[in-house]
């Protein structure tokens, strides 16, 4: 049930979109290892970002927002995160500013998650892979 958005610039080519879906797919499969994971990706062209207050300020920098359920490791985090960026960096090196890469992670306790029409804090199956992942 992790969700990501990730904000890049527009430039990769239907080939390279699905290799980097796979590759983060991949990396938030690794840290939360249960079913539907879901990365929708926004493109921008360059005249349609503002950065510092300027349009046209170099390469877009990207924005990844995850949404997941809550991860209190931080050492999980860490790997998450590092994981993320590189995925993003092996595909937006040449068209954005991916030393800059920002993910913001939100996350949700159980009770605040509803899919398959219940609250997720009343399916043993997710409660046991959380708690695991949290141990």
């Amino acid at each position: 049930m992790p969700l990501m958005f990730l904000e890049v610039p527009s430039g990769l080519d239907r080939s390279a979109k699905a290799e980097l879906l796979a590759g983060l797919t991949a990396v938030i499969d690794k840290t939360y290892q249960f079913p539907d994971t879901r990365i929708f990706l926004r493109e921008y062209p360059q005249e349609n970002v503002c950065q510092d207050g300027r349009v046209d300020a170099g390469p877009i920098r990207p924005v990844g927002f995850l949404e997941a359920p809550e991860l209190s490791n931080v050492d999980a985090k860490r790997l998450l995160v590092v994981g993320l960026q590189e995925v993003i960096a092996q595909h937006y090196a040449e068209i954005a500013d991916v030393e800059q890469t920002l993910i913001l992670i939100n996350q949700y306790p159980l009770e605040n998650v509803g899919w398959l029409k219940q609250l997720q804090s009343d399916n043993p199956m997710i409660v046991q892979a959380v708690e695991a992942l949290n141990s």
